[in-house]
């Protein structure tokens, strides 16, 4: 009997030829979305040392802890939870958050304090005052007379002690910092003191809250530490503001993820792709919506006018200001401008949290209302009105001036992403400054590209008839983008709405894109910001970020998680510089 072999072909080359499609469809995307981003973009801790690494790596951790903390929020709410009380009573604390929060906090500030301590001292005096503006409401813990214990008694003094002692040591620091041999030598010393003045300063009031906690007292000091971090929510809208950002970023690398495909297709079948994007786009963002279109250009011409002027000033200005040739500073620039930006623009929030701060610290720290009374004077409003127009202007002023001194390079990259960023900002600046009843409408954005590419087709076909495969794959690429910029990542809150995941996931998302593809500054290096001092500062103001935000998202006042105006004044204005720098010079 002959044995007759068994043809194992046709299902290996099957899986072959599938193993081929997916990589040739789902290659590009992964390269382009996620695997130059972040090989090019990540943080590097290479220049730390080994204990400061091991320290970055630990904030990093309980970084990643908190955010998957987020998107599990109602896991919380199976174990013991504590209502609030007073204006707070429909949010509850799960108990377990509260030693989760302050070790957070320990965490993100000797993460910060240890990298101002590498810093200049003008960094290191900002730290210790940020510290001590953001931490003042902690500094005196609530009494609770009908406890008699040890910890109680002398509990608030080792607070208020490792308080002052982790404010003066960077006072300290930065007074002897024009001593080289005295700091090179103090700042190791100054290391362990921050350490252990922090750790008293979260150790005590974790102990009081250790104690309080069986008396039924415990609402006291949870309402206290609730109280502070709601009054500090603005500290975490730089952070808000990068990840709204972000998404502008992953749609930039998605849709010229599209090009290698399309760039090997013949002129007519890239003429289809383009005509079956347009007409998708069309149908669920005109047809479907024809009502809410009808009703806008009828009850709000206004709106129509200012978002088409807008428009148009920001297309004549990405077309004058952008044309130099591509640079490898491209990257840092980018980077630069979303996190800049981000801090400028909650800056009229972080001001008024800082006079809060500075009032409150006068009733604590010496017995003063004056400072009180002066801070519910000041007009924040008009304030936070106006500042953004000057910041705007500010910021053309400041990529001309860098345009003009620079030959290309990083000065070009940065000095135009400024000026684009800080045109698209004064007109809608003005607007609110001035109050005026004028609403922009954000949707008909993304119908003028739309209709914009179909113009330039028909223009095309008129005048060549035929459209090159190169100008399809453009205004593909084009189209694609604009769609999903605009949804401002709608699709990753519907993908994680499959796996049961809440809306925050889009914000969780975007920290961890940005961490891991918009973080390449954090290796470089200047006279006030030293490499080695980077990585820690930043891990430690995103971790303290997002103790914050995680402790709004477990206690349910996650509405005040809004990161909308950084899409509207920094996301728009950047996909239209990374249009100009990137996708049309990607064409040959």
């Amino acid at each position: 009997m002959t044995d007759v072999p068994v043809d194992q072909r046709l299902p290996g080359g099957r899986l072959a030829r599938l193993r081929a499609l997916l990589a040739s469809v789902l290659g590009p995307f992964l390269t382009a979305a996620f695997r130059d981003p972040v090989r090019d973009g990540r943080l590097r801790l290479d220049a730390l040392s080994r204990l400061e690494r091991q320290l970055a790596r630990a904030g990093l951790v309980l970084l990643g802890v908190l955010l998957g903390s987020m998107l599990l929020s109602g896991w919380w709410r199976r174990g013991d939870v504590l209502s609030l009380g007073g204006s707070h009573e429909l949010n509850l604390l799960p108990v377990g958050a509260y030693g989760l929060t302050l070790l957070a906090f320990f965490t993100g500030f000797t993460l910060l304090f240890w990298g101002a301590l590498d810093a200049a001292p003008t960094v290191r005096l900002l730290v210790a005052v940020g510290f001590g503006l953001t931490m003042v409401t902690l500094d005196k813990p609530p009494s609770v007379p009908t406890i008699d214990s040890w910890v109680m008694r002398h509990g608030p003094a080792i607070v208020h002690a490792g308080f002052l002692t982790a404010i003066g040591a960077l006072l300290v620091s930065a007074a002897l910092a024009w001593q080289p041999r005295v700091s090179r030598v103090l700042t190791a010393v100054l290391r362990v003191v921050v350490v252990l003045a922090l750790g008293a300063f979260f150790l005590g009031l974790l102990l009081i809250h250790h104690e309080t906690a069986g008396t039924g007292s415990f609402g006291i000091l949870a309402f206290s530490l609730d109280t502070s971090i709601e009054s500090l929510s603005g500290l975490s809208l730089p952070l808000l503001f990068v990840s709204a950002v972000v998404v502008v970023d992953l749609a930039f690398d998605v849709s010229t993820s599209l090009e290698p495909q399309l760039r090997r297709l013949s002129a007519r079948w890239a003429l289809v792709i383009f005509a079956g994007v347009v007409a998708v786009k069309l149908w669920t963002g005109l047809v479907s919506e024809w009502s809410l279109w009808v009703d806008l250009v009828q009850n709000q011409p206004l709106s129509v006018v200012r978002t088409v002027g807008s428009v148009l000033l920001l297309v004549v200005t990405v077309a004058v200001v952008t044309r130099f040739p591509p640079s490898e500073d491209f990257v840092e620039a980018k980077e630069r401008v979303i996190y800049l930006g981000a801090f400028l623009l909650a800056a009229p929030f972080l001001l008024q949290i800082a006079g809060s701060s500075l009032a409150m610290a006068g009733v604590l720290q010496f017995d003063t209302r004056a400072l009180q009374s002066l801070n519910n004077d000041v007009p924040y409003g008009g304030i936070s009105r106006w500042l953004v127009l000057v910041l705007a202007a500010a910021a053309v002023a400041t990529g001309t001036w860098l345009m003009r001194r620079s030959a290309g390079g990083y000065g070009d990259e940065l000095g135009s992403a400024l000026i684009v960023v800080g045109v698209w900002n004064i007109p809608a600046s003005i607007v609110s400054a001035f109050e005026l009843p004028v609403a922009f409408s954000y949707p008909a954005v993304d119908l003028m590209v739309t209709v914009a590419a179909i113009g330039i087709v028909l223009w095309s076909l008129v005048r060549r008839g035929r459209v090159p495969a190169t100008l399809s794959v453009l205004l593909t690429a084009l189209v694609v983008f604009s769609w999903l910029v605009m949804s401002q990542a709608d699709y990753v809150s519907f993908l994680g709405g499959l796996l049961g995941l809440p809306v925050v996931v889009v914000v969780v998302f975007g920290i961890l894109y940005s961490l891991a593809s918009d973080s390449a500054f954090a290796s470089a290096s200047s006279k006030r910001l030293p490499r080695e001092a980077r990585p820690m500062l930043l891990v430690g103001y995103l971790l303290l970020s997002v103790v914050i935000l995680h402790w709004l998202e477990v206690t349910h006042e996650s509405e005040i998680l809004e990161s909308g105006i950084g899409f509207v004044r920094l996301g728009i204005p950047l996909a239209a510089w990374l249009v100009g720098r990137r996708i049309i010079t990607r064409v040959d």
